[in-house]
């Protein structure tokens, strides 16, 4: 299993780029950081898969290329 994630400052910052109806509070963003995370890892446990986080601050390519080297490993 695979998450993607960023910062709730480069969220909340991408967020007021984009024009989509999303929670702008940061107390909401991290809410729904830490639900996506606990359930990230339920399915994790349940599909008894090891949970790859991968940050998704920065430059796009270099998530881009962990998730590949994970789907290299993990995938035939």
């Amino acid at each position: 299993a695979v998450l993607l994630e960023a910062s709730a400052d480069t969220i909340l910052e991408r967020r007021t780029r984009i024009d989509r109806h999303r929670p702008l509070d940061m107390k909401t963003i991290i809410e729904q950081l830490e639900l996506e995370r606990q359930g990230a890892g339920h399915a994790s446990r349940r599909l008894d898969i090891p949970l790859h986080i991968i940050s998704n601050d920065g430059d796009p390519y270099s998530a881009s290329i962990e998730l590949a080297k994970i789907l290299d490993e993990h995938v035939e």
